[in-house]
């Protein structure tokens, strides 16, 4: 689990992200994640980047630089393994 500012948070749980943030709370399936990165001062800040042809994004930020990167290294390795051609599903629409 991923504390990050305030009372968001996010989850790698049953084949999804659990994501609360500004008093929501989203279920996104591996399937509809594109990537996930890693970038902010010090790495602190977690992307989560939805599959699409205008992808959607959803950001966390968190203290903890470390947690972050495991974090993302846990949710990439659960992602599909996807061909460069194949067509994906709109991740917004799950």
């Amino acid at each position: 689990m991923l504390h990050g500012k305030g009372r968001a948070s996010a989850r790698l749980r049953d084949g999804a992200v659990l994501l609360k943030a500004d008093g929501v709370r989203r279920r996104i399936p591996v399937a509809a994640i594109e990537r996930v990165d890693v970038h902010g001062a010090g790495g602190r800040r977690l992307t989560v980047v939805l599959t699409g042809d205008e992808p959607v994004a959803y950001h966390l930020r968190c203290r903890s630089a470390p947690a972050v990167h495991e974090f993302a290294h846990a949710v990439s390795r659960a992602l599909p393994t996807r061909d460069a051609d194949e067509r994906r599903p709109n991740g917004g629409s799950w």
